[in-house]
């Protein structure tokens, strides 16, 4: 079945997509660890067992939610 759209162009746009689901999940695992009576060190470990990411990406995540908020 041919929709008139090529495929690149659909890849392109579910790419945004995720971008976006991605985003808002690891926005919301920040909250809810930064949110929490803990030490840095203790939040940066919870955030590598949550999302597999970095302590550099934490500091800015919570950074872009504190600018959007």
């Amino acid at each position: 079945m041919q929709v008139g759209v090529s495929e690149r162009v659909v890849r392109r746009v579910v790419g945004k997509v995720d971008q976006a689901r991605r985003r808002r999940q690891q926005e919301e695992a920040a909250r809810e660890i930064d949110g929490q009576p803990l030490s840095w060190p203790e939040k940066v470990a919870r955030w590598r067992e949550q999302t597999g990411l970095g302590e550099t990406t934490f500091y800015r995540v919570l950074k872009r939610c504190r600018h959007s908020t």
